[in-house]
């Protein structure tokens, strides 16, 4: 699982974690939306052309906790002409229009396998 935190510190900071057998370990630190650009941007670098498509959006609550869930499927193509396919849900707590929790549920074993692929492939070349 991918897991997207944000805590409502003075500093207002975003860590990004993969939860596995082995607990958390941080890997990206958005504290601003210069960081939260450059997160993107390397997504983007290693899934050119990756593609959000959103299935199903739920919202529940009022402005000052609202729940927003999200089904929503991914894709990627490969340089094989092949493409990389996953599922996820995206849970947003809001509090007056302002994000303060964000979670992201994805098939991790999936992701980590593409993202080897697309590592070793940069390594051979």
């Amino acid at each position: 699982m991918l897991e997207l935190n944000v805590s409502e510190s003075t500093h207002r900071s975003m860590a990004l974690t993969s939860h596995g057998t082995d607990g958390g370990m941080p890997v990206y630190q958005l504290s601003s939306p210069e960081g939260t650009q450059k997160a993107m941007g390397e997504l983007y670098t290693y899934f050119p052309g990756i593609q959000f498509t959103i299935h199903q959006v739920i919202v529940q609550g009022w402005p000052w906790n609202t729940l927003v869930a999200t089904r929503l499927s991914i894709a990627a193509p490969r340089s094989d002409g092949g493409a990389y396919r996953n599922e996820a849900m995206q849970f947003l707590r809001l509090r007056w229009g302002k994000v303060v929790e964000d979670r992201l549920h994805e098939d991790t074993y999936k992701l980590v396998n593409e993202l080897q692929e697309r590592l070793n492939q940069v390594d051979q070349v």
